[in-house]
């Protein structure tokens, strides 16, 4: 799906791309520490993706979670040190978010004095596809499969899809993702140490942020959806760096866990090799979809 929108004149591949940008920052942060031009430049990041896409603004949690995490590795003979060094961490927070309001505070003031609405969002409530009341929560989860669908491959206007059973292969590949990060979590939480350990060599810090920008993406499209009927997957578009991510980290993981168990008998490398199959899967059906999908329904 990213693909096919990203061929089309609109708002998902800029906020997409600084988002990516900005996770990418965010890593570094963790990784290396804060100084005033990563605080600026994250700021940067995430207000140009704000100014493409509204929903942008959800980037502000893991990237003052960055900044939080970043700051507390350097803080010194906790808990006397954590509030001498409070006033720095408040100060990139406040770096940050100035960087933010610069660039793109000034069109939602603008939104909200010309037209009352800063986010752009009354629009919307007056389409044919807006929902009269707050949809209920528990008719919500019912949409996320057809976000979860729609999310790896919908052309058109979301009539023309891949076949079920290659939702399936993509739910269960997710599956197996999920199964990694825990088996890595629990390697890590045990302090075990192997070859390719994405988890030691990326930081928890680098995790954590990752899966709140996803958490907090998940949340404002199942918000998004008591207002309007969108069960679209490219609503996760902002948060889809993190995911991608996150399960390809999770089928390293996968793959770790069965080479410990199979090492006397197999090298790293058949497994190393194993992590990239659900890759071959998926940009598979992408250089499928334009020939099988897209050219016989047009």
């Amino acid at each position: 799906t990213f693909l096919y929108i990203g061929g089309v004149f609109g708002d998902g591949g800029p906020a997409t791309a600084l988002g990516a940008l900005g996770l990418w920052m965010m890593a570094r942060l963790i990784r290396r520490g804060l100084t005033p031009g990563r605080a600026v430049a994250l700021g940067a990041l995430i207000g140009l993706s704000i100014l493409s896409k509204a929903s942008s603004l959800l980037l502000l949690a893991p990237g003052l979670l960055a900044v939080t995490w970043a700051w507390y590795r350097e803080v010194d003979d906790a808990p006397r040190g954590f509030w001498r060094a409070l006033p720095r961490l408040l100060g990139y927070a406040v770096v940050l978010l100035a960087v933010v309001a610069a660039l793109s505070g000034w069109l939602y003031v603008r939104n909200a004095r010309e037209f009352g609405d800063a986010l752009g969002i009354k629009p919307h409530t007056e389409t044919a596809w807006a929902e009269s009341k707050p949809t209920p929560l528990s008719e919500l989860w019912a949409r996320l499969p057809r976000v979860w669908d729609t999310y790896w491959g919908a052309f058109g206007w979301g009539n023309i899809n891949f076949p079920d059973w290659v939702s399936t292969v993509h739910t269960n590949l997710a599956r197996l993702a999920v199964v990694g990060l825990l088996l890595a979590a629990v390697d890590f939480a045990r302090g075990r140490r192997f070859p390719w350990d994405w988890l030691r060599s990326a930081g928890l810090g680098i995790v954590v942020t990752l899966l709140l920008a996803v958490a907090v993406t998940l949340v404002a499209l199942l918000r998004w959806n008591q207002i309007v009927d969108a069960p679209w997957g490219r609503l996760m578009f902002p948060a889809s760096a993190a995911s991608s991510v996150l399960l390809v980290a999770g089928w390293r993981g996968l793959c770790l866990a069965l080479w410990r168990w199979l090492r006397r008998y197999m090298p790293a490398a058949p497994a190393r090799a194993a992590a990239l199959l659900p890759l071959v899967f998926v940009v598979g059906m992408a250089l499928a979809a334009p020939f099988s999908l897209i050219r016989p329904a047009y």
